[in-house]
């Protein structure tokens, strides 16, 4: 705990503990914790208002989780301000996203208004956040991602940028100075962006909060991983018909590139980026399949400054890959960039 508070400066800390005596509420807050964690299951009506009245005497908050509506009736009947509703059972640690929404739907609009709800567990892409709740507890997404600081904007709803196709020093310069997310150095042969490796090593020291990714198309994984370590880029993107196999053997997490019909397949990458038939083209597909799908993904093929507003509120992908959408006469133009950093900025 004291470790963390070392780390976090002023963001409140909650010591995420089993409280069962009131000695441990006044060690948490000795140890640099602001809130508690009170597990209902676990404690009586009367236990919960008095560990609830000893926080407050320390100036601290307390969490208040539930995952039955038995539990949340017990909440309600003390004066608790933050209730956390578990859609994972912690007997037997099934889960259930439709536990937060069921439960919050049996408060009163009163209640709605006077308490804090917390969406607790299986939490991975903001699209899993219920609307109406008033925060969400994630854990596992973060620690399991190689990219927590992108993770943790994407589960805000910020959607992630990529510009794909950058040639010029210059050009690095200006997507690591406007904090683009990634940008892409394209590999493929045939492709009018392709670029040397010993040019994107020059591109890639350019790059330190911007991530680096190295565009593939089936090339062989020793081909792959030799740039991909080379260089040592962030990310790999395969853009031809790699498999899962492929897809485990790569040195770097993987974007996968798709076609909408196939973002549903058992594929494990880091990203999914849904393209058009032909990636890289600009040419658009048809993406109507995308609205109601659960899956989070890049989406790629025909963006623009002009379109990327209405794709993002259309088929909410956690962000937009474009290259031919900021280019000038087959140039990058910094200015469309500029100009779609600040757009995706105000989301």
């Amino acid at each position: 705990m004291t470790e963390a508070r070392q780390h976090t400066n002023s963001i409140p800390l909650l010591c995420k503990d089993f409280i069962l005596e009131k000695s441990q509420i006044h060690e948490a807050r000795h140890y640099g914790a602001d809130a508690i964690l009170l597990i209902a299951a676990l404690l009586t009506e009367t236990q919960i208002q008095k560990f609830l009245t000893v926080a407050r005497s320390l100036n601290m908050d307390a969490l208040c989780e539930v995952h039955t509506a038995k539990e949340l009736e017990k909440v309600l009947h003390t004066d608790a301000e933050i209730i956390g509703i578990n859609n994972r059972n912690l007997h037997n640690f099934t889960m259930d996203l439709s536990t937060t929404t069921t439960l919050l739907n049996t408060l009163s609009p009163e209640q709605r208004r006077s308490k804090k709800i917390v969406c607790e567990s299986g939490v991975y892409s903001f699209r899993d956040i219920p609307e109406g709740v008033d925060a969400a507890l994630v854990g596992s997404a973060i620690m399991k991602s190689t990219l927590p600081e992108l993770k943790l904007k994407e589960l805000r709803g910020k959607p992630l940028l990529k510009i794909c196709g950058i040639r010029e020093v210059e050009e690095a310069q200006e997507c690591e100075r406007l904090r683009v997310d990634f940008v892409g150095f394209n590999f493929v042969a045939p492709s009018r962006r392709c670029i040397p490796v010993q040019k994107a090593a020059l591109l890639r020291a350019e790059l330190k909060q911007t991530k680096a990714v190295g565009i593939f198309q089936n090339q062989s994984i020793e081909e792959v991983n030799f740039i991909a370590q080379s260089l040592n880029l962030d990310l790999i993107q395969l853009s031809g018909e790699e498999d899962q196999t492929f897809i485990d053997a790569c040195a770097k997490p993987v974007i996968k590139t798709v076609t909408p019909d196939q973002l549903n397949l058992d594929l494990k990458a880091e990203y999914l980026l849904v393209d058009g038939p032909k990636p890289g083209s600009g040419t658009p597909a048809d993406f109507s399949s995308l609205e109601n799908t659960a899956q989070p993904f890049l989406l790629a093929g025909g963006v623009t400054t002009d379109n990327a507003w209405q794709l993002l509120n259309t088929f909410h992908p956690i962000g937009l890959d474009v290259a031919s959408g900021i280019e000038t006469h087959g140039r990058i133009d910094i200015n469309k960039v500029t100009h779609l950093v600040n757009l995706l900025s105000s989301c």
